[in-house]
């Protein structure tokens, strides 16, 4: 690095980007020696070797014009599996289990879909049906959200509870755990 003799051991920020800095107190380098040579050179092009590209013959066909060489079976449509595995089916097992309620109701079991919620309710055309006046006719639903199911209460009357607890937006659950919809009471049962 040449220095002029000027700015030799110099000390200052720099204008651009304000790091300081100092300058060497004198010329590192001789300036009667001869500019440095690249510490890489490519090789002179007549060190190459100069063989020609082969030349390109199209292949003989294999058979007279018009006929294939192989048969070709016709594509098969790719069907989905009825079913994913259960290792891939995070609803797989998973279901409400009703342990107290209308006689009618006592002992069955829901399945629980990721595809859809499953509302709780007095009305007809929810999917689990309760007749008692204690729960609304769309009282609560149990739906998959971020990976995981959970309870939401729909504005119900008498609320919703888990584990004796009034539910307050979507509550996550993880298995075990006891749903009450009015006077009904569900267990929420994992795979």
């Amino acid at each position: 690095m040449s220095v002029h003799p000027a700015h030799a051991g110099r000390q200052g920020n720099c204008p651009q980007c304000g790091v300081p800095f100092t300058t060497p107190p004198r010329s590192t380098v001789d300036p009667h020696a001869p500019p440095p040579t690249p510490s890489y050179q490519a090789p002179p092009a007549s060190s190459y070797p100069q063989t020609p590209a082969p030349a390109w013959n199209p292949p003989e066909p294999a058979q007279a014009w018009g006929k294939p060489t192989t048969e070709i079976a016709p594509p098969q449509p790719l069907m989905p599996p009825s079913t994913p595995p259960p290792s891939m089916n995070p609803a797989a097992g998973t279901r409400l289990e009703v342990v107290h309620g209308p006689p009618e109701l006592l002992g069955s079991a829901f399945s629980l879909s990721t595809g859809r919620p499953t509302v709780i309710g007095r009305d007809e055309a929810t999917e689990v049906h309760v007749n008692s006046d204690r729960v609304s006719r769309r009282h609560c639903q149990i739906i998959y959200r971020n990976g995981t199911f959970g309870v939401e209460d729909l504005g119900s009357s008498n609320g919703t509870l888990i584990n004796q607890r009034r539910v307050v937006g979507f509550q996550p659950l993880a298995g075990g755990e006891y749903i009450q919809a009015g006077d009904c009471l569900f267990r929420y049962l994992a795979h």
